[in-house]
């Protein structure tokens, strides 16, 4: 079906769904994680590396200015990256993900009815 209507198979995927059309409590807590994952962690991670090595001969005030600076940067190219995915992704071709996602709901329903009659046997 996405073959068909030419869109990418990445959005498909888990991850893709869980990021752009979170169904449950569980998809918008991993959502949460994905985001403070990828727009905290990671950039935390980066700056603290750069604080004791590129930039441990500036001053301090110096290097506060250019961690802010770098973290606000790396938080405004997360925010266009995710909404230029989402346009080009979700928007175009929304009638397929929503079937898309029908499948899937579908699948996890019949693999959660077919678990709980393994458990019963």
């Amino acid at each position: 079906m996405f073959k068909d209507n030419g869109v990418p198979s990445w959005c498909s995927s888990r991850f893709y769904y869980t990021m752009f059309m979170p169904k449950g409590i569980r998809e918008h807590l991993n959502k949460l994680l994905y985001i403070a994952l990828f727009a905290i962690a990671v950039p935390a991670l980066v700056l603290l590396f750069l604080w004791h090595t590129a930039f441990s001969s500036f001053h301090y005030d110096k290097k506060v200015l250019f961690i802010i600076v770098i973290a606000a940067v790396w938080i405004v190219l997360f925010i266009v990256l995710y909404f230029n995915i989402y346009v080009r992704t979700k928007v175009r071709y929304y009638e397929t993900i929503i079937e898309g996602r029908k499948y899937r709901n579908a699948i996890r329903k019949e693999m959660i009815r077919n678990k709980k009659q393994t458990e019963k046997q």
